[in-house]
């Protein structure tokens, strides 16, 4: 499981073919514009991805700073090179190959089974950033008690703090 969720799913791989695919379905069917096109603007999604959630979150959701060429912690030339692979994979084959599959499906019980994925990730979203939140929490906390032990702080006064730190952020 890579993503923020705690369900195996990754919406982000899933917008991002779907977005691949509404931009370079009408470009034609070549294969390198649509990888090169691809990892250029999956890396890109991927940049401004992390940077909110790293802002939202008050920690880094994945970090290539660690492998060759990185690009900053977010991007990374090899996991580049991949998503222009999915993008050429999702645009070329996939979507195709869905739409192929979906034409059977009658129209309504798609959009059922559509709403109700998007429904699943949703309440999957909220329950995983409820579970953030309590985590941040409870860090919180056990670094107040270790300052608390460290400078011998009564537990009044470390709640004095906390509150007062509370109001500023």
């Amino acid at each position: 499981n890579k993503g923020f969720l705690t369900l195996p799913f990754c919406p982000a791989y899933g917008v991002s073919g779907v977005i691949c695919y509404l931009v370079f379905e009408h470009i034609g069917s070549n294969p390198l514009i649509t990888f090169v096109g691809s990892a250029l603007l999956i890396s890109l999604l991927s940049l401004i991805l992390g940077i909110v959630l790293e802002k939202i979150l008050a920690c880094k959701p994945w970090d290539y700073s660690h492998t060759k060429l990185s690009i900053g912690s977010y991007i990374s030339v090899p996991n580049s090179i991949m998503l222009g692979i999915y993008g050429v994979f999702t645009v070329h084959m996939l979507i195709p190959l869905l739409n192929t599959g979906l034409a059977l499906i009658p129209h309504t019980v798609s959009v059922i089974i559509c709403l109700s994925l998007c429904g699943v990730m949703v309440i999957d979203a909220i329950l995983s950033l409820i579970t953030v939140i309590r985590l941040r929490r409870r860090v919180k906390r056990l670094k107040i008690e270790a300052v608390r032990e460290e400078t011998g702080l009564s537990p009044e006064k470390t709640e004095e703090l906390t509150k007062n730190y509370n109001m500023l952020f």
